[in-house]
């Protein structure tokens, strides 16, 4: 007669050695989602700092051509707020 009790067992083992890599592969692909959601975040921070740098730039060269045509009101003080803010910015 043959003994088949340690089939079930090594059925038991098996199934749960199935279980736990689907667990590793689901933890896995979870924590790589994650990561391309944070790369995805951080291009858009980045694309968004570029924006409001060329912004800022698009200012200032706006109120050097008023400062030209000499109509400058507080240009002046407006273009060394922008040059200040653009100086602290590059030394960060």
């Amino acid at each position: 007669m043959i003994d088949i009790s340690g089939v079930g067992t090594f059925a038991r083992e098996l199934a749960a050695i199935g279980g736990l890599a689907v667990g590793i592969f689901w933890v896995c692909s979870q924590a790589i989602f994650v990561k391309n959601k944070l790369d995805e975040h951080d291009n858009c921070i980045k694309e968004s700092k570029e924006e409001r740098k060329l912004t800022i730039e698009l200012q200032r060269t706006i109120l050097e051509v008023v400062a030209r045509n000499k109509n400058n009101g507080n240009v002046e003080e407006a273009m060394e707020k922008i040059d200040k803010f653009l100086d602290e910015k590059a030394h960060k």
